[in-house]
């Protein structure tokens, strides 16, 4: 089986919602789409990596699980929510941004990985 895509415009808008993403091929969110994060309810866990190639922004919740998100995209931390990180790391490749404070709570990880650029 190959990556699990998600393609096309719009907005995914994850609102109480829990997403679980499971096995070793992963979760491809391609641009332009964009996964808006915006309750503490709502949870994008599993044990698959992700690969955000569009972009998400992350309001309030819990990004969870084994593997890494790979941002090639980009990440926006938005508004003065509370976000948890529980065990996935985050690779960076492109942009993350952080507007309008909030927190971050970091859970048996080590999220923040800034990888060079290809040369």
């Amino acid at each position: 089986m190959g990556k699990y895509a998600i393609e096309r415009c719009g907005t995914i808008i994850l609102n109480r919602a829990d997403v679980l993403s499971t096995g070793a091929n992963g979760l491809v969110l391609n641009a332009p789409l964009r996964l808006d994060i915006r309750n503490s309810e709502s949870k994008l866990r599993g044990n698959s990596p992700i690969f955000n190639k569009g972009i998400i922004n992350w309001e309030r919740g819990e990004i969870s699980g084994s593997g890494t998100i790979d941002n090639l995209g980009e990440l926006n931390f938005i508004g003065d929510g509370f976000r948890t990180i529980n065990s996935k790391n985050i690779r960076n490749f492109n942009i993350i941004n952080w507007f309008d404070g909030g927190k971050i709570r970091l859970e048996m990880a080590q999220p923040f990985i800034i990888c060079p650029a290809e040369r």
